[in-house]
């Protein structure tokens, strides 16, 4: 549709009219296709805009900034991931593994080293709360028995 050089903005020179007519239809072109896909709501919000560079400016900035969001929040999944006892541990692991590749998926790529050290560190925590219980068990046996 040879309309994305509009996102560009306005040339700042002084253009003739038939440069503005050139620069106008595509403009305007681009500015009915974004508007067409948003939702009413949003819609409502931004058709006020009359250049494209400055809707599209808006959007990146607005939608770079929940992407951000998404990846503080998926950094703070993988970082708070824990084992508990009351879950399959090869479940809780497959978990730990996509949590990895969103991270993975939103450019936030971490050393495998360090994956699978964070997962051998989950395991160990695991077995030493299992065999503190197991221990824990063993010693009421005894004093039963006794």
């Amino acid at each position: 549709m040879n309309v994305w050089k509009v996102i560009l903005g306005k040339p700042e020179s002084e253009i003739f009219a038939n440069e503005q007519k050139k620069f106008a239809e595509p403009n305007n072109l681009f500015l009915r296709c974004i508007l067409g896909v948003f939702f009413d709501d949003l819609c409502d919000v931004y058709s006020t805009v009359t250049y494209v560079k400055e809707l599209w400016d808006t959007l990146i900035v607005k939608y770079d900034a929940l992407d951000t969001w998404s990846q503080l929040y998926i950094m703070e999944s993988f970082h708070d991931c824990r084992m508990v006892n009351n879950r399959s541990m090869l479940e809780q692991t497959r978990e730990v593994v996509c949590i990895v590749k969103e991270l993975d998926l939103v450019k936030c790529l971490l050393p495998d080293k360090f994956v699978v050290g964070c997962i051998i560190a989950n395991l160990i925590a695991s077995l030493d709360v299992e065999e503190k219980a197991r221990a824990n068990d063993a010693s009421k046996k005894e004093v039963r028995a006794a």
